[in-house]
C-alpha cells in the first residue's frame, strides 16, 4: 500500500513538475516574442568608442554616459554623451587629458541638477580628476589627483551622492584601494585618515 501510493505521489509530483515546465516554457516563449531589439546608435571613434559603464537618465529625460575612448581630433581620451530615448545623440565633451581620461565610471546626476563623475586618469598630474558638467555639456574639473599622494589616483567608481549632499567615490590604483569623499564644490578628504598633503586643482 504504502509503495502503491509513493509511486501515486511520484506521478503526481512529475505531472505537477511537467505542468510548470510547460508553463514556464510558454511565458517565456511569449516573453522572447515580445522582445526586440534596436541599435539607436553605432560608435564611430570621433564621438566615443567602448561605453562601459551603464547610462543615467536625468529629470529632462534624456540618457547621459561616458566613454572610455575616442572622441574629437583623435585624442582618444573619452567622451561624455547624451541620448534621447528616441536615438538622437549628442557628443557633449571630449576630455583632451588635461581635464581628465578614460572616464570609466558613469555618471551621476546630483540634487543641483549636474552630472558628477570621475577620469581614471588625465589631470594636472595625470593621477584622475572628479568633475562635474550640466545637462548641456559645460564642464568643471573639481579636483585633480596629486601627484606627491600616488595611492589616491585612478579614480574608476561612480560617485554616489550622499543624503549629506557628498560624494563618496573609490580609488583603485595598483593594489591600493582608497574611499573618498568630496563636496560639489570641489573638497576632496581622503577617508582613510591619512595626512598626507592633499591638492585639488592647480
Amino acid at each position: 500500500m504504502r509503495s502503491l501510493r509513493n509511486a501515486c505521489r511520484r506521478k503526481l509530483n512529475w505531472r505537477n513538475g511537467a505542468y510548470a515546465l510547460l508553463l514556464l516554457s510558454v511565458f517565456t516563449a511569449v516573453a522572447l516574442q515580445a522582445q526586440t531589439f534596436t541599435v539607436v546608435h553605432s560608435f564611430d571613434g570621433t564621438d566615443g568608442t567602448s561605453p562601459a559603464s551603464g547610462l543615467v537618465q536625468a529629470t529632462n529625460g534624456d540618457l547621459y554616459g561616458t566613454t572610455l575612448g575616442g572622441g574629437l581630433a583623435g585624442a582618444d581620451n573619452g567622451t561624455i554623451f547624451k541620448i534621447t530615448p528616441g536615438g538622437t545623440f549628442t557628443t557633449l565633451h571630449s576630455f583632451d587629458s588635461t581635464d581628465g581620461a578614460f572616464p570609466q565610471g558613469g555618471l551621476v546626476q546630483a540634487t543641483n541638477g549636474d552630472l558628477y563623475g570621475t577620469a581614471e586618469a588625465g589631470g594636472v598630474n595625470d593621477n584622475g580628476t572628479v568633475f562635474k558638467t550640466t545637462l548641456s555639456g559645460t564642464l568643471t574639473t573639481l579636483y585633480s589627483f596629486p601627484q606627491e599622494y600616488g595611492d589616491l589616483a585612478d579614480p574608476t567608481a561612480t560617485l554616489v551622492q550622499a543624503t549629506n549632499g557628498d560624494f563618496y567615490g573609490a580609488t583603485n590604483f595598483g593594489m591600493v584601494n582608497t574611499l573618498f569623499k568630496i563636496t560639489p564644490g570641489g573638497t576632496l578628504t581622503d577617508l582613510a585618515g591619512r595626512t598626507s598633503p592633499l591638492s585639488g586643482v592647480s
